[in-house]
């Protein structure tokens, strides 16, 4: 069964961030490999069918809850990698999304080491609980901020282009 046309886009427009970026040599992946090997079409998680049998899901990269580096895919220049799952409805409206940014440099450091957005899906404990269903983990996976829910690839622009480990003097 091929994606319905909006998810098709919505593929594409986030593959278009990471070739933009590849081509200005803001982001590496090993051996260069096609950004079409690395945002693909993948199953959703269970919690979002649960809410839409019907959604599509698009992932970039691999997670890694550990944090190791290992299956980092999507590498920026500066070391930093990422990685993503956006699960969508039929007309790619987002159900559910994590996008995670994780600095390299700061692997041994006491600082934080990456950036991770989220929109659970509706019900889900941190709505239903905590009006927080769109949130932002700086740092900690215990720690949430609200964050104002944004289209997939806006956040995924940001983690490329513009949230950056700045070394002070």
């Amino acid at each position: 069964m091929s994606a319905p046309k909006p998810v098709t886009t919505l593929l594409h427009g986030l593959q278009r961030v990471l070739w933009h970026a590849q081509a200005e040599d803001r982001i590496s992946t090993p051996q260069r490999r096609p950004i079409g090997t690395l945002v693909a079409f993948a199953q959703p998680p269970s919690d979002v069918l649960a809410h839409d049998p019907k959604a599509w899901a698009i992932v970039g990269g691999t997670k890694d809850h550990k944090r190791l580096g290992s299956s980092a895919q999507i590498i920026r220049s500066d070391g930093a990698w990422i990685h993503f799952t956006v699960s969508v409805d039929a007309d790619a409206q987002p159900i559910a999304y994590d996008f995670e940014l994780v600095f390299e440099q700061l692997q041994t450091a006491r600082a934080a080491r990456f950036v991770r957005i989220d929109l659970n899906p509706p019900g889900h404990k941190n709505d239903a609980e905590r009006d927080r269903r769109c949130h932002l983990h700086p740092g900690h996976d215990d720690v949430q901020v609200r964050w104002a829910q944004r289209p997939p690839v806006e956040i995924l622009q940001l983690f490329v282009n513009d949230l950056r480990f700045v070394k002070e003097r």
